[in-house]
C-alpha cells in the first residue's frame, strides 16, 4: 500500500494510504522517527480516519468531491477537535474508541528495488547484479491477472556531452495498468525529461507546481520534491487496478541519467508472481535470474554466475515491437533496440588498462558498481553511483528494520502513577518508578532507552529502561521515552502528566483539573486536591474561610477559626431577646409553660415577649392580663355606667356594676419611659414623672435636658474642659489638643480617624442599629479601638485616649468618627493614623474581640474603562450606579444603550431615522409644504444650498448609497465574465484541449461563498447550507489553534508567510509546496 507523507520543519512527518481501504485508513503522524500515539494536538495525532482523501485531486475544482471533504471535516477533524482539543481530553477517550490509535502492530513491509547506473540493479528479492544491456526490457510484471506492467529502456553512456561505447545508462521508464500509460524519456542530449501521459507530453513547469488532475481514478502522478536537491526533479507514479493491491515506482532524473526504485505490495512478495529484471519475486534471490522462457540460472558451486551469464538473463526479458510501451515519434523499434550491440563485462574492463584500474581501484575499493562506471564511462559516473549505491543500501537497511516495541510498563513500589492508558499521575515530591520492557522485531539488534530533547526535572532513566521521577515542583511537561535500537530505529513512548502538588493533608484530585489547565492540548495539566477541614485552594495551602456564606444565625458576627482547631467557626451571642448558641437563635416561648407568663386564659407567643387573649364571652381586662366576663347591657347598667353601651370612660374599669379607677401603674401597662421615669397613677389616668437630668415635654414623655447649651459654666473651673452632654446627665472633658492625665488636661495631639464598621460587639448593624446607640457600647468599642492601635509598634507609648466622637448610620455599615488623643511629640496625622490602622487589619478585618470593618470599596469608575458606556459613571459604598448621557436609556448599573426615539414620541412629520444618541428626519422635497418645512427645520438641518429637510449625514447616505450601486454593478459584471471565461475553460477540459490550472490560491472553501463553484457548477442550497455550518466550526477550530491567538500555537501551525493549515492542500501525495504545514489541509483559502 503506497503512502502519502507531509512533512514540516519540526521534524513531524504524516503518512496515510494514498489508497486507503472503503475510504478509511489510519493517519500515522511521527515526531522525527517516532509514532506520535493517539491524540498530541488537533493537527499532530494518529488515528484511524473513516474519511481519507486518495490523492491530490480531492481538493481539485471538481463539484463532486466537496461532499466527500465536507464529510472528512465533519466525521474526523471535528469531533478530534472538539473531543480531545476543546473539551480538554475529558472525552478523548470516547472518541479514540470510534477512532482507535494508530500503531505498528501488523504492518507488513512493501518490497523494493532499484535501477541505478550503468545499469545496476538490486532485485525485489535482494539480488545486486550489473547489466550492461541496450534496448528496452521488461522490468517487472504480474503472471496473475495484475495488469500492472513496467518496462525500462537504455542507451548509451555520456561523458562530457559524448557518447561512450562500452557503457549503458537508463534513458526511459514506461508503465500501464491498461488504463492509463505513463512514460518518462529523457532528451537526446540528456539536458531534460519529458512526462507523456497516453502518447501526450504534459506541462513540466505546471506538473511541478501543481501536480497532475488524472481523470483515471487507480492512476496518480505527483512529484516529491521536499525530498530531492537542487538540480534533480524526482517523480512518482502510483497504479491501483481494480481488486489489486497498489504498485509504484519513482523516477529521479539527475546528472543526465534517470534512476528508479520500485515498490510491489508486500502481498506479491513470497507468491513468484512478479517477474522480469527485477528478480523473480519470491523472498529467496538465489532464483531471481529466471529467464523469459522458465529457464532458471543459479549459481554453482565454488563460483557465482559471470556477467555473461546475467547479460543472458537480461536479455531474455528484452520487449518486442508488439509489446513496447513506448513511443517512437520519428523513430523506430529497432532504433532503440539495436541487433549488433556487444557489451563489455567487468574483467574486460579491469584488464584492459591497468593503470587506469589502479585508480578506479583507489577511488571505488571492492565496489563493483563503481568500478565499472569508473572505467566504462567515467570517474564522476563511479562516484556517482557508488554514492548511489550506499543510500540504496542505507535505505534498504532502515526498510527491513523495524523499530523495538514496547511490551510492558511496571510500576515498582507502592504509588499509584499509572491508572490508565498514556497518562502519568504525578504528585511533586513523590518519586515514582517504572520499568519498561521492549523487544526488537531484528532479534539481533539491542534496545537502550533516553529522553528526548527535554529532560523533565528529577527524572532518569537508566539505558536498560528503569525510569525514576520525582517532580520537584508543578513546572513540568509531558514525559517522552525514546526506545531505540543500535540501528537508529526509534520507538516513542509519551506520557501525558496530570500532578498535584497537596498541603495540609490535602489528597490529589486527578479527576478536576485546575482552572485553564488542558491535558490534551499541553500534554500535562495540574490537578486540584480535595483538602481537610479549614484548608481551601487548589493545592489546599489557603486557609479556608468558613464564614463565607454565613453559617451563623442572621446579623450574627462569625469568626473563622484555624485550620488546626476541632471545630470551622464559631458565631457570636444571639441577639438580644433571643436565645440560641449564635448558629441557632430562637424566641423565648413564655406561653409553652403558665409558670412563665401572667395571663389569665390564653397566651400569645411574639418576639421578646407574649399577649394574653381571652375566651368567648370575654374581653380582656385593662391589665392586659385577666379577663372579665361580658355582661348583659341592661337599664340598670346603663345607668351606672352613663353609657348607652355600658362601657367605662378611659382610663375606668367596670367592677362590680360600676366604673372605678384603672391603675395603670400597678398593672404595669404604662408607656413612662423605663430607667428615666417613674409612673404615677392619676384618676382615669397617668403621667410620668422624670428622673433628674430629664424633663416632660409632655406627661407621659421624658427628654434629655442638654445641661451643655443651657449654661457655660458648668465646665468653667478648668478653660481646657469643655462640656459633653450626656444622657440624662453631663460631664466635663478636655477640649481637643488636650487629653485627661490623672484628672487633669495636658497637652496632646487630637486626630480623628474615621472607621466603616459592619458589626459591633457581635452584632450587625445593618439588622441591629439600635447597638451603636448603647453608650457602654461606645466606650467598649473606643478602648477595644485602643488596645488594637496599642499592637502597632510604630506608635509605642503615643496612643493616650481614644473615644467616639460621633457616627452615622448608612445600611449596611455605620460610619463611626473617634476622636484619638496622642502625645505631641508624635509624628502623625489622619492619613497616617488611618494607613497604620488599616496596615493592622488581619484578613478577618475583626477589632478583637467582636467589631469588623468593612470591606474597603472598589472604585468601578476609576478601575473599570468600559464601565457606564455612553454615561457618566458615579462610585458609591461598594458599588457604582450610571447617569446616561441623552439619548441612551440604561437601570442605573450597567452601560447605557441607544433609545430609539423613532419608536416613541418624535417630531418627524414624515420618516424619522435613528442615529446614536439623537435621530433625524427625511423630508422628500415634492412632499414638504412652507409649513412643513417650517415644522421640521426644527429637527432637521439645512444643507448649504438652503433645502430643508435633509441633514447633511442624510445626503452622505444618498452619495453613498448611489456609489454602492455602482460598485455592485461593477462587481456583479465583472462576477459574470469570470463565470464566462470559467465555462469556456470547461469546455476545453472536457474536449482534452487543455487541463484547468488549480493553483494554491483557488477558493474551494469560502466562508463568505461568494463563488459557488470553480468549474461552474451551481451547488444546491443543502449543500450550501452545510458548508456554511462546517466553516462554524471550522472558525471556531482556527481560534482554538491560536491562528487567532498570538504565542498560542501559531508558531507551530502557522508558516512565515501567515498561512495555516487550512491554506495549501492537505497532502498532495508526496507532494510539497514548500510552505511546510505539518499537514496540510484542502481549505485553498487565505485567512487573514
Amino acid at each position: 500500500m503506497r503512502y502519502t507523507v507531509a512533512m514540516h520543519s519540526r521534524r513531524t512527518t504524516c503518512y496515510q494510504p494514498r489508497w486507503p481501504s472503503f475510504g478509511g485508513g489510519y493517519r500515522c503522524t511521527y515526531d522525527g522517527s517516532a509514532l506520535i500515539r493517539g491524540y498530541r494536538s488537533v493537527w499532530r495525532s494518529s488515528h484511524y480516519q473513516a474519511v481519507m482523501p486518495s490523492n491530490a485531486r480531492f481538493f481539485s475544482y471538481y463539484y463532486y468531491f466537496l461532499d466527500y471533504y465536507y464529510s472528512w471535516i465533519e466525521r474526523d477533524v471535528l469531533p478530534r477537535f472538539y473531543c480531545c482539543g476543546l473539551a480538554g481530553g475529558n472525552f478523548c477517550n470516547l472518541y479514540e474508541s470510534r477512532r482507535p490509535r494508530s500503531n505498528c502492530w501488523g504492518y507488513r513491509q512493501p518490497w523494493f528495488g532499484w535501477f541505478w547506473g550503468d545499469p545496476h540493479i538490486n532485485t525485489l528479492d535482494g539480488r545486486k547484479y550489473t547489466f550492461n544491456g541496450l534496448g528496452e526490457y521488461t522490468t517487472i510484471a504480474y503472471s496473475h491477472g495484475d495488469p500492472f506492467m513496467l518496462q525500462a529502456r537504455t542507451g548509451k553512456a555520456f561523458n562530457n556531452g559524448v557518447p561512450v561505447e562500452d557503457g549503458t545508462v537508463f534513458t526511459g521508464f514506461a508503465a500501464t495498468q491498461d488504463i492509463t500509460k505513463v512514460e518518462f524519456q529523457l532528451n537526446d542530449e540528456r539536458t531534460d525529461m519529458s512526462i507523456l501521459v497516453n502518447a501526450t507530453a504534459i506541462n513540466m513547469m505546471e506538473f511541478l507546481v501543481d501536480g497532475l488532475n488524472s481523470p483515471d481514478p487507480t492512476f496518480i502522478l505527483s512529484t516529491e520534491n521536499d525530498t530531492v536537491s537542487e538540480g534533480e526533479i524526482k517523480v512518482t507514479a502510483l497504479f491501483k487496478a481494480e481488486g489489486y493491491p497498489s504498485s509504484s515506482f519513482t523516477v529521479t532524473f539527475k546528472n543526465g541519467i534517470l534512476e528508479l526504485s520500485v515498490m510491489v505490495p508486500s502481498e506479491y512478495a513470497q507468491n513468484g508472481i512478479g517477474r522480469g529484471l527485477l528478480g523473480n519475486v519470491n523472498g529467496d534471490k538465489s532464483d531471481d535470474f529466471l529467464l523469459k522462457n522458465g529457464t532458471l540460472l543459479v549459481d554453482q558451486p565454488g563460483r557465482n554466475l559471470t556477467d555473461g551469464e546475467i547479460f543472458q538473463f537480461g536479455q531474455s526479458w528484452m520487449i518486442q515491437e508488439s509489446e513496447s510501451l513506448f513511443e517512437y515519434g520519428d523513430r523506430s523499434w529497432s532504433y532503440y533496440n539495436p541487433s549488433d550491440y556487444k557489451p563489455i563485462f567487468l574483467d574486460e574492463l579491469l584488464a584492459s588498462d591497468t593503470d587506469q584500474t589502479k585508480t578506479a581501484r583507489e577511488a571505488c575499493g571492492e565496489d563493483e558498481a563503481c568500478l565499472f562506471d569508473y572505467l566504462a564511462v567515467s570517474p564522476e559516473m563511479g562516484q556517482q553511483t557508488m554514492t548511489t549505491g550506499k543510500q540504496l543500501d542505507k535505505d534498504l537497511l532502515n526498510l527491513d528494520n523495524f523499530p523495538p516495541n514496547v511490551t510492558s510498563v511496571v510500576e515498582i513500589g507502592v504509588t499509584d502513577a499509572l491508572q490508565e492508558g498514556e497518562v502519568l499521575f504525578m504528585q511533586v515530591g513523590v518519586t515514582v518508578t517504572l520499568n519498561i520492557s521492549a523487544h526488537d522485531p531484528n532479534e539481533e539488534d539491542e534496545v537502550f532507552f533516553t529522553f528526548n530533547d527535554t529532560i523533565p526535572d528529577g527524572a532518569n532513566i537508566s539505558s536498560d529502561g528503569i525510569l525514576t521521577w520525582e517532580p520537584p515542583d508543578l513546572n513540568v511537561s509531558s514525559i517522552e521515552i525514546i526506545v531505540m535500537d543500535d540501528r537508529g530505529a526509534v520507538t516513542s513512548l509519551t506520557y501525558k502528566v496530570m500532578i498535584c502538588q497537596c498541603g495540609n493533608e490535602g489528597v490529589c484530585d486527578f479527576e478536576n483539573q485546575a482552572e485553564g489547565q488542558d491535558l490534551n492540548a499541553n500534554g500535562f495539566a495540574v490537578v486540584t486536591c480535595n483538602c481537610s477541614g479549614g484548608w481551601s485552594g487548589d493545592h489546599c495551602d489557603v486557609d479556608y474561610d468558613s464564614c463565607e456564606g454565613t453559617p451563623c444565625y442572621e446579623g450574627v458576627i462569625c469568626y473563622d477559626e484555624v485550620p488546626s482547631s476541632d471545630i470551622e467557626y464559631t458565631c457570636g451571642p444571639c441577639p438580644p431577646e433571643l436565645s440560641g448558641d449564635g448558629t441557632t437563635c430562637f424566641d423565648f416561648n413564655e406561653c409553652a409553660d403558665t409558670n412563665d407568663n401572667d395571663c389569665e386564659q390564653k397566651c400569645d407567643n411574639n418576639l421578646g415577649s407574649y399577649t394574653c387573649l381571652c375566651n368567648a364571652g370575654y374581653i380582656l381586662a385593662l391589665d392586659q392580663r385577666s379577663c372579665d366576663e361580658v355582661s348583659e347591657c341592661d337599664e340598670a347598667l346603663k345607668n351606672s355606667t352613663e353609657s348607652a353601651n355600658c362601657t367605662c370612660e378611659p382610663g375606668f374599669q367596670l367592677e362590680n356594676g360600676t366604673c372605678s379607677d384603672f391603675d395603670e401603674c400597678a398593672s404595669h401597662v404604662d408607656q413612662c419611659p423605663p430607667d428615666i421615669s417613674t409612673c404615677m397613677n392619676l384618676l382615669g389616668d397617668y403621667s410620668c414623672t422624670c428622673q433628674s437630668g430629664y424633663h416632660n415635654p409632655s406627661p407621659k414623655e421624658c427628654q434629655d435636658i442638654d445641661e451643655c447649651q443651657l449654661t457655660t459654666a458648668v465646665c468653667s473651673s478648668d478653660p481646657n474642659l469643655v462640656c459633653m452632654n450626656t444622657p440624662g446627665n453631663f460631664s466635663c472633658v478636655c477640649r481637643e489638643d488636650t487629653t485627661e492625665i490623672n484628672g487633669d488636661c495636658q497637652n496632646a495631639l487630637t486626630l480623628t480617624l474615621n472607621v466603616r464598621l459592619t458589626f459591633i460587639s457581635g452584632l450587625s448593624v445593618e439588622y441591629y442599629p439600635d447597638t451603636i446607640d448603647s453608650q457602654e457600647n461606645q466606650r467598649q468599642l473606643a478602648q477595644d479601638v485602643l488596645s488594637y492601635l496599642n499592637k502597632s509598634s510604630e506608635f509605642g507609648d503615643d496612643i493616650l485616649q481614644v473615644s467616639v466622637k460621633n457616627y452615622t448610620l448608612t445600611g449596611s455599615y455605620v460610619l463611626v468618627s473617634f476622636r484619638v488623643d496622642v502625645d505631641t511629640n508624635a509624628s502623625l496625622d489622619d492619613t497616617s493614623l488611618e494607613r497604620i490602622f488599616m496596615e493592622l487589619l488581619p484578613g478577618s478585618r475583626l477589632i478583637v474581640p467582636d467589631h469588623r470593618v468593612m470591606e474597603e470599596d472598589i472604585n468601578e469608575c476609576e478601575r473599570f474603562t468600559d464601565v457606564c458606556r455612553n454615561g457618566n459613571c458615579t462610585n458609591t459604598d461598594g458599588s457604582f450606579y450610571c447617569t446616561c448621557n441623552e439619548g441612551f436609556d440604561g437601570t442605573g448599573t450597567d452601560s447605557c444603550t441607544d433609545k430609539n426615539e423613532c419608536l416613541g414620541d418624535h417630531k418627524c412629520n414624515l420618516t424619522c431615522i435613528n442615529s446614536p444618541g439623537s435621530y433625524s428626519c427625511f423630508v422628500p422635497l415634492s412632499t414638504t409644504t412652507p409649513q412643513e418645512e417650517t415644522d421640521v427645520s426644527s429637527t432637521t438641518s439645512t444643507s448649504d444650498s438652503g433645502r430643508p429637510g435633509l441633514s447633511p449625514g442624510v445626503i452622505v447616505g444618498i452619495i453613498l448609497g448611489a456609489m454602492s450601486a455602482a460598485l455592485c454593478f461593477i462587481v456583479c459584471t465583472c462576477c459574470i465574465m469570470v463565470l464566462i471565461v470559467r465555462r469556456n475553460k470547461d469546455d476545453k477540459i472536457k474536449k482534452g484541449e487543455r487541463r484547468a490550472r488549480v493553483t494554491e490560491h483557488t477558493r474551494i472553501y469560502d466562508e463568505q461563498w461568494s463563488e459557488h463553484s470553480s468549474d461552474n457548477r451551481s451547488l444546491d442550497s443543502s449543500l450550501d447550507r452545510r458548508q456554511y455550518e462546517i466553516s462554524q466550526a471550522v472558525s471556531r477550530l482556527r481560534l482554538y489553534q491560536g491562528i487567532d491567538r498570538p504565542m498560542v500555537e501559531t508558531n507551530f501551525y502557522q508558516t512565515s508567510d501567515g498561512s495555516d493549515n487550512f491554506t495549501v492542500p492537505y497532502v498532495t501525495d508526496g507532494q510539497s509546496s514548500g510552505v511546510g504545514a505539518v499537514e496540510r489541509n484542502p481549505i485553498h483559502d487565505r485567512y487573514y
